[in-house]
């Protein structure tokens, strides 16, 4: 990335509030205030929101270009880190999820309708009834717990409204890919409903950029069903059920690999994550008084198959929790007060045996938000308290409790422009392989391990404008204590210990406009622009800027799209900058050097077109998409290829 670049994005999203001559909308539909409910835990407006959040909506996850969650990520910016089928971790300010372990493992937390999902693999979180995607930049421990120190990514799920209706969805493309779908969603009386269930395959394995086969790359099933359903009763009072289930079946994972593709590895993964969630929902006539009482459990199980002579590993989460909160809500002060309990059981099963520990976290929160000066400046506030006790797979345990507070601060200058500013503190606790070791790699650490802790500072400012959106955010996080592993040559295992300090500081942004509504076209034409710049990014232990790390990530594009003509098409860009990483050796030492990975720009392109529409008959859509448009030859993570240019075609019916 170019410092011209640089310079233009950074005028572009600081000069759009000085363009005093921009006319309100006429004769469009103005753009309704965007609401979002992570950062609060309730419904709120965006602009009311002291920390920097993104939003991804509905008709961007059904663009044709999108198979799963990681696609829709990294559209928007995000480093992804792919280990091609199975897994994928996802990266916030340099902080990132972990995807071969529970969501405890990580430093970005993964969540579905609000509560924790148990995973850290951006891969298990079912797309087919989603909403929409809400992405905190930054801490969210006071909301949510440990392991929010870089962000928090929610996924949102649908319900039935209004008139029920009916989607069936088939597309197909190369390496013997297809994928079928199907769901019902609406209302009928006071109870709602929205049902979805999807099956895609890969029979062959895959080319990369320059042509040659990754073999072991094919998957034999990727199925996913989710269900939404609700009650209501009395006025304002709703019991609802929620039910998704995830099961990948003999997924290819070539593992890592540092020469030519070799046809022999016949290593794969199977997979299951299902939820259920019971929830209910309630308030006041006058909506003074909000409440909220869940009920959760999910069973993660995950199968790492490696045949003879090589060993296989498989990991279970049992994951069982409550939420609940009351809020009261006046014209001017908004108070939330609430808890949190989860209890884990992680079974793990490898070439040295079956061990099972335990995790379990009670917790209780208090958010205050107060709107002053004519609710032009808004102050929020919170506090949250966690107390964990983990037990050893031998039955020994270990207790200790964290202390989290935030404080933020919105002033809307005028109706368009809201400058911001927060503090928030984030933690994660050390898990119960971190602690007592077991299994073949990992010893017990020799003295107990304090929580990783950080504290953020970030301001920012918004503009907002009929069609025209910007933002800019600039923020410094400083994290003690984190975790490092390291080789104890008289176990011969690993044991880590509180040795790292990290320093993260950068700017992100983001700018879109519909350019049709200043022409008054019939046509929406909306470029986009979201990038995030890392400044500093170091580690302490190594004296050096952090591994895996790039420092500008960027998406960048262009949409078109005519509702009267059933038309869209997209061309999206995701850039990645050079980052340093480790370069295996091969066996038996593994010997590793520190290299540079080279910078990297992939493109997708999305296009639909309704073949028929009407109230009688329902809509015809037919829908392609190229992704890697250009054949790009890259990694997302070293020495694991990505797919070279690929194509999926289909159709879609809606009654």
């Amino acid at each position: 990335m170019n410092k011209c670049f640089a310079v233009f994005s950074l005028a572009l999203l600081l000069g759009m509030p000085g363009l005093p001559y921009l006319a309100d909308t006429d004769g469009k539909m103005a753009r309704m205030d965007e609401v979002v409910v992570t950062a609060g835990r309730l419904e709120e407006e965006k602009k009311d929101v002291t920390v920097s959040m993104t939003v991804i909506t509905e008709e961007e996850i059904d663009k044709p270009s999108i198979q799963d969650l990681t696609d829709v990520l990294e559209e928007k910016g995000f480093q992804i880190r792919q280990y091609n089928n199975s897994s994928a971790a996802i990266t916030i300010r340099g902080l990132r999820t972990d995807p071969h372990g529970n969501d405890l493992e990580g430093k970005v937390l993964l969540l579905v309708n609000g509560r924790r999902s148990a995973t850290g693999n951006v891969r298990d979180i079912p797309l087919e009834n989603v909403e929409k995607v809400e992405i905190i930049r930054g801490p969210g421990a006071v909301q949510y717990g440990s392991a929010a120190m870089g962000g928090v990514v929610n996924v949102i799920t649908k319900k039935g409204k209004s008139k029920p209706s009916v989607f069936v969805d088939a597309g197909f493309g190369n390496w013997g890919y297809d994928k079928y779908s199907a769901g019902v969603s609406g209302a009928a009386g006071n109870f709602d409903f929205s049902f979805s269930a999807s099956r895609e395959s890969q029979d062959d394995d895959y080319e990369t950029g320059n042509g040659e086969t990754y073999y072991n790359t094919a998957f034999d099933s990727k199925d996913r069903v989710s269900l939404s359903a609700g009650l209501t009763f009395m006025p304002n009072n709703r019991l609802g059920m929620t039910v998704s289930k995830y099961e990948g079946k003999n997924i290819g994972s070539p593992g890592y690999f540092p020469g030519e593709p070799d046809d022999s590895l016949k290593e794969y993964v199977n997979s299951e994550n299902t939820n259920f969630d019971f929830t209910y929902d309630g308030n006041t006539s006058d909506s003074r008084w909000l409440w909220n009482i869940r009920y959760f459990m999910t069973d993660r199980e995950y199968a790492n198959i490696n045949p003879p002579p090589d060993s296989s590993t498989f990991r279970d989460s049992d994951l069982k929790g409550m939420q609940g909160q009351l809020t009261f809500d006046s014209k001017h002060i908004r108070i939330t007060g609430g808890f949190d309990w989860t209890d884990y059981e992680l079974a793990t099963n490898d070439a040295s045996g079956t061990r099972t520990t335990k995790f379990e976290n009670p917790a209780a929160f208090l958010l205050l938000k107060g709107k002053l000066l004519d609710e032009k400046l808004i102050l929020s506030t919170g506090v949250r308290y966690d107390d964990y006790d983990v037990t050893s797979y031998d039955g020994s345990s270990i207790s200790d409790d964290n202390v989290t507070p935030s404080i933020g601060i919105a002033y809307k200058v005028i109706s368009t422009v809201t400058l911001r500013a927060n503090y928030a503190e984030g933690f994660k606790m050390a898990t119960p392989d971190q602690l007592f070791g077991g299994g073949q790699w990992y010893a017990p650490a020799p003295t107990a391990l304090r929580p990783e802790t950080s504290e953020t500072y970030e301001v920012g400012a918004g503009f907002l404008k009929g069609s025209i959106s910007a933002d800019i955010t600039f923020f410094k996080t400083d994290a003690e204590d984190f975790l490092s592993a390291s080789y104890d040559f008289a176990s011969g295992k690993y044991v880590y210990s509180n040795i790292r300090a990290v320093e993260l500081g950068g700017i992100e942004g983001s700018f879109s406009v519909d350019v049709g509504e200043f022409f008054d076209w019939s046509w929406e034409v909306r470029p986009h622009l979201s990038f995030t710049h890392l400044t500093k990014y170091w580690n302490e232990e190594d004296s050096a800027d952090m591994l895996y790390t790039p420092d500008w990530t960027a998406s960048y594009g262009l949409g078109i799209s005519n509702a009267d003509k059933g038309f869209a098409a997209s061309l999206d860009f995701s850039y990645f900058s050079e980052q340093n990483v480790k370069d295996y050796g091969p066996p038996p030492d593994y010997a590793s050097v520190v290299v540079a990975a080279e910078s990297y720009t992939v493109a997708n392109f999305s296009i639909s077109k309704d073949i028929f529409s009407n109230e009688t008959s329902g809509s015809l859509t037919l829908k392609g998409g190229i992704m890697n448009l250009f054949d790009k030859d890259y990694e997302p993570v070293k020495d694991y290829p990505a797919p070279g240019r690929s194509f999926n075609i289909g159709l879609r019916y809606v009654f």
